[in-house]
Parts: structure tokens; C-alpha cells; sequence
């Protein structure tokens, strides 16, 4: 306790502390005090202090035990009585030294994403306010503001997000006290995928068996994996297993904000981004027989069938020319991980081994996506109901 008071203490700037007791003047033989914090062993002890040196700023006198001490300072703390740590830089300057700091840390994705957010909307928006004026009240008027714009609510979340994960960077590196750490991100609402109906699934099936090249061959593979569109791109022919029917998930293709100035984004290969995404998906018999007659050299990519990486968005384009050409309604590419999810819950899958075919975090992520019922389940479950009479 004692020595979470001085932690305290040492952070308090244009303030003395006084502590009054012989508990504190004890302690402080094992543990010296330093700053603006001072013990003495009686009030008249610390009146005497007083009167040979006149308080210049805030002086805060605390007499009792460590612990009523410690619960004085840390109301005091919270009400935002206690002045804070001098703080000289900018908003701006503390989001941008975090930034430096985590580079080494975080995925080249990862960075170029904040660094983006901070350019376009942090910059702009706090470039002329201290790091110790950003509180909850700045927050909440910046969040209204993003809204107004029309920035989605999944986009404003994730910049907060960033911004408290820099604030309790400030507070270790700094010491300066996190004003934002209870603002609260707006609610992301999760929107229904628009799925394939059952006699589309099978008329998109059948067209890409009869129309077979490289595109048709990944969509297959996706409708029966569930792969996200950045693993079918990294995916290579090396990572398919044919004798043990094992497909192997071991990269992915993105396209990120570029630092370089010639181009404002560029298309990068590397691991997944998650742990769980790196990932094992045994592959059904049938599968395994179609891939094997149409397998290409070792070391090429399944879309392109040579070393040249088809980018997500060329993905998708190519996706959308598949499904006018079958004849079926207009879906995202993600659509078909809903539908493959979709499908093996109906086929009695559990959630656990589901979760990992996906390479999800946890059971709960996929209950919380995916473990919605249809309306011919519900229609199947209400009709086991009967009248007791």
C-alpha cells in the first residue's frame, strides 16, 4: 500500500503530498520518498513544515493509516482532483511515437491500417490539443462526429480501440493518466450475409464442374473449406496434401495502404494474421478426387497456376463473372464461408470442431456468427410441438 501511494505521488505534478502517522514515517526507513511527497510523524510536525515553506501550487495532507491513504488518493485520482503528470506533447504526438514503437510488434497490415486511421481522422481532428485535454467529453463529441460522417460503426469502433490501446502506452511509458479508459465505442451490428438458396448452391456446383479452370476450381474448394478469400489467394498447390486429403492454410494475400509514394497501396503475401488462422482442414474424399486431376506444379498458386499471386480483388471480380455466368443471385465472396458454415451445422458438426475447420479465435466467435437458425429449421423444431390434450 505504501508503496502504491508514492506511485501515485511520483505522478502527481504541481502538487505536494503531505502523509501524517507514524505508519508512514516507518515505511519510508525501507522505502525512501521522493518527489512532492513528504511523511511526517504528527500534524504539528507538518504545520511547522508548512510555516518555513509556504505551498507554492496544491498542497493535499493526508493523516490515518496506509490504507485510508491509499482509498483517499485513489478517489481523489478518479474525480480527476489530483492535477496529472506535466504533459508537453500533443495528441498527436503521443498516437504517433506509440505507432513507431509498435512496428516491430504488430503485422505490416496492422500498421499501415493505423497509420491510415491516424492520418486521416486523428491528425486532422486533434492536431492542436494537448495529450492531457483529451478526455471523455473530446471523445464522445469526436465519435458523434465520425458518425455524422457516415463512417461505419465497425470502422469508428476499431479507431477507438487503437486509440485505448495507445492510451495504456502513454500511462506505462509516461506515466500519464488514461483519461479515455472508459469510452465506450459505438455498437457494431452485425449484418445478416445474403446466402445462396438452396437450389443456387446446386446450380453454382454444377456450373463449376462444368466450366473448370483455375477461378471455378478455387470457388469449389471454398464452398466445401470455407476459406477466406486472402488464404484462397496465398493458397499453393504445395499446401494440398493429396495422398492424406489434408489442405493446408499457411498464408494469406492482402492489399494494404502503401508507404511508399509512388502508389497508395500495395498487395502483400504473409502468415494470417491470427494464430488459429494458420490451420489444418482435412478435405472430403470427393474433394480430393477433383483436385487431384486438376493439380497444378508444386510451388504455383491455385488461381493462377504459376508463381504470380491472384489479389483478392481480381478474386472477386472474377467471382462476380461466375455467378451471372451460372445464373445465380449476386453474393459477396464471404457469402460462401456463411454458406459452407451453414452447411455443416446442418450436417450435425459441433461447434468446436467447426471453429477450428474456420479458424476461429474460439467455439463462442462461430455460435456468435454463424449459429443462427434458418427458417426451415425453425419451421422443423416448432412442428415437434403437440397439444397436451
Amino acid at each position: 500500500e505504501h508503496r502504491r501511494i508514492l506511485e501515485i505521488a511520483a505522478a502527481i505534478d504541481d502538487a505536494e503530498l503531505l502523509l501524517v502517522g507514524n505508519e508512514f514515517a516507518s515505511s519510508c526507513r525501507s522505502v525512501p520518498v521522493e518527489g512532492a511527497c513528504r511523511t511526517f510523524a504528527s500534524t504539528d510536525e507538518a504545520a511547522e513544515y508548512l510555516r518555513q515553506n509556504p505551498p507554492t501550487g496544491a498542497t493535499i495532507l493526508l493523516k490515518g493509516s496506509h490504507r485510508w491513504a491509499l482509498e483517499k488518493l485513489v478517489k481523489l485520482q478518479n474525480e480527476n482532483v489530483l492535477p496529472d503528470k506535466k504533459c508537453i506533447e500533443s495528441y498527436v504526438d503521443v498516437m504517433t511515437k506509440w505507432l513507431e514503437s509498435s512496428k516491430n510488434r504488430i503485422k505490416e497490415s496492422s500498421y499501415f491500417c493505423y497509420q491510415t486511421k491516424i492520418k486521416v481522422h486523428i491528425i486532422p481532428y486533434f492536431k492542436k490539443i494537448k495529450y492531457c485535454k483529451v478526455d471523455l467529453q473530446i471523445m464522445n463529441r469526436f465519435i458523434q462526429d465520425k458518425i455524422n460522417e457516415k463512417l461505419s460503426n465497425k470502422y469508428i469502433s476499431d479507431m477507438i480501440v487503437m486509440m485505448k490501446t495507445a492510451a495504456k502506452w502513454a500511462e506505462n511509458i509516461y506515466g500519464y493518466r488514461n483519461r479515455i479508459i472508459n469510452v465506450q465505442a459505438p455498437k457494431v451490428r452485425r449484418k445478416d450475409s445474403v446466402l445462396l438458396s438452396g437450389d443456387e448452391d446446386k446450380k453454382l456446383q454444377r456450373y463449376l464442374l462444368d466450366n473448370m479452370d483455375n477461378t471455378s476450381l478455387g470457388i469449389y474448394l471454398t464452398v466445401f473449406t470455407g476459406l477466406r478469400i486472402g488464404e484462397l489467394c496465398g493458397l499453393k498447390w504445395s499446401d494440398i496434401d493429396i495422398e492424406d486429403s489434408v489442405l493446408h492454410v499457411r498464408r494469406t494475400v492482402q492489399r494494404i495502404s502503401a508507404s511508399d509514394k509512388k502508389s497508395k497501396t500495395a498487395v502483400i503475401l504473409s502468415t494470417p494474421k491470427t494464430v488459429n488462422a494458420v490451420r489444418d482442414i482435412p478435405l472430403p474424399e470427393f474433394l480430393s478426387e477433383i483436385l487431384k486431376k486438376n493439380r497444378g506444379r508444386e510451388n504455383c498458386f491455385v488461381l493462377s497456376g504459376s508463381d504470380r499471386i491472384v489479389e483478392p480483388r481480381c478474386m472477386t471480380n472474377r467471382f462476380k463473372k461466375h455467378l451471372k455466368k451460372a445464373g445465380v443471385s449476386s453474393v459477396n465472396f464471404h457469402s460462401l464461408r456463411h454458406l459452407f458454415a451453414t452447411r455443416c451445422l446442418q450436417s450435425n458438426f459441433d461447434i468446436k470442431t467447426l471453429s477450428e475447420i474456420l479458424g476461429h479465435a474460439n467455439a463462442e466467435t462461430t455460435l456468435h456468427i454463424y449459429a443462427h437458425s434458418s427458417m426451415d429449421r425453425k419451421k422443423s423444431c416448432m412442428s415437434l410441438l403437440v397439444p397436451a390434450v
